[in-house]
């Protein structure tokens, strides 16, 4: 029996509707209403771009991104309680960042402290001259107490409760991604667009638990990362930091003038040196990869990457510890699979309480088709939970335009929570049982 079903959003009011061709629903119903009031105009934001969510130890959910407000992007954090239901952070639920109004910032990444205090990253452009500009971007981290106001005790520069990263004369600013080791310390990785056009390189960057510079870090802090071909230019996408403080870095290779050419998994001992025991020089490339999205580390050091290739094929690939492919895992190390579309872009892949993982991500199948949404379910050995949706993947059309997914956070009770862009961010939810659920 095909169902439609009408569900609103947690964050902002918009009514969606889906159809479904089951006669049960994967949606956690209990999550989300319409917030009376919350309404993006109110704040003053021509729009809200959500990129990217992260819990709190009470399962509460913070949401960053960046709003447009007259005229110029600044970035915010939105933060609902586990149902969804209620305002828990700042005027109406949502905090901008105060250092930087006026000035166009954004942010891409957020992770929460053992305070429940979020941590947010992204780029500004500041009135700051260098490299023959009047201008300088740099990275930024900024700190949030949990009332939604600046933390003033943390950071590195005379805007209080943000450390900056100058990104050395780059022409513009990047996604930034963000992590916390098991010491409290913030690592940033994001990449560097040099205005004379030699090649982009990763920046990565660590800060002690107050947001000051840990030089016991690379060079003052900071560790610079080139494609390995040395004349290719290096996009961050990701970051990881194990339980032992070792971080893993993915990025991805551009030839000059050229689209995405292969991925590169680095893996920085607690210096930031590259770790000598991991693939060649610290540095893993895996095979017949072009654009990885995603990364994560389980408890025994097996690295785990999705990504796509040739636009409409996906992948998830498991890394051994020392830097070499698991064959143990899916086929020869590697599940490949496809949702039959034209384009397909996977957005996140987070590892659950079973040891198993799950993969989201978005397909379309036509320049203005309004795509669909997919998540695919796999147990630890890399086969499909064939009990998720069919063969253990479950799609849901987006039933709206300009559907963008970003990102996936999984709570206590195994629920997956999803962050998608429509023009306001929106937050989906899948119940435990069938491994998803929307909102």
């Amino acid at each position: 029996m095909r169902l439609s079903r009408c569900f609103v959003t947690a964050l902002v009011v918009a009514a969606v509707c889906t159809t479904s061709t089951s006669n049960s629903t994967p949606l956690d119903l209990k999550f989300g209403y319409a917030m009376d009031g919350y309404d993006p105009l109110s704040w003053g934001a021509e729009s809200l771009d959500g990129q990217a969510s992260a819990l709190d130890a009470d399962g509460n959910i913070y949401t960053v991104g960046s709003a447009i407000v007259d005229g110029v992007y600044q970035s915010f954090v939105l933060a609902v309680s586990p149902l969804g239901f209620d305002r828990v952070f700042g005027p109406k639920g949502i905090a901008f960042v105060p250092n930087f109004v006026g000035f166009g910032n954004e942010a891409t990444s957020i992770v929460v402290d053992g305070d429940s205090k979020p941590l947010i990253a992204g780029f500004v452009t500041l009135p700051i001259a260098s490299c023959s500009s009047t201008e300088t971007t740099y990275g930024f981290v900024a700190r949030f107490a949990t009332d939604g106001s600046i933390d003033n005790s943390f950071g590195n520069s005379t805007w209080t409760g943000t450390a900056l990263v100058q990104l050395p004369c780059s022409i513009s600013g990047d996604a930034s991604y963000l992590a916390l080791d098991a010491s409290g310390r913030i690592v940033l990785a994001t990449t560097v667009r040099p205005k004379n056009r030699d090649p982009f390189y990763v920046l990565v960057a660590r800060f002690d638990d107050n947001g000051k510079p840990d030089l016991s870090f690379g060079t003052n802090g900071q560790v610079a990362l080139t494609a390995s071909t040395g004349s290719d230019s290096l996009l961050a996408t990701n970051i990881f930091v194990s339980n032992k403080n070792e971080v893993f870095i993915s990025a991805v290779d551009f030839p000059d003038g050229a689209s995405a050419n292969g991925t590169s998994i680095f893996k920085l001992s607690q210096d930031g040196s590259l770790a000598s025991g991991f693939g060649e020089g610290g540095i893993y490339l895996p095979s017949r990869t072009e654009w990885t999205c995603c990364l994560a580390v389980d408890s025994s050091d097996r690295i785990y990457i999705a990504g796509s290739y040739a636009n409409s094929e996906m992948y998830v690939i498991r890394i051994a510890p020392e830097g070499a492919v698991d064959d143990t895992f899916g086929h020869g190390g590697a599940i490949l699979f496809s949702v039959g579309a034209s384009n397909t872009s996977p957005q996140a892949l987070v590892l659950d309480a079973s040891g198993g993982f799950r993969v989201f991500g978005y397909a379309q199948d036509y320049m203005y088709d309004t795509g669909r949404i997919f998540l695919l379910h796999a147990n630890a050995n890399g086969t499909l939970n064939a009990a998720v949706g069919f063969g253990g993947i479950y799609e849901e059309p987006c039933g709206f335009s300009n559907c963008s997914p970003r990102s996936m956070v999984i709570d206590k009770q195994n629920r997956p929570t999803m962050t998608i862009y429509s023009g306001q961010p929106i937050l989906y939810r899948y119940d435990e049982l069938f491994g998803a659920g929307f909102e």
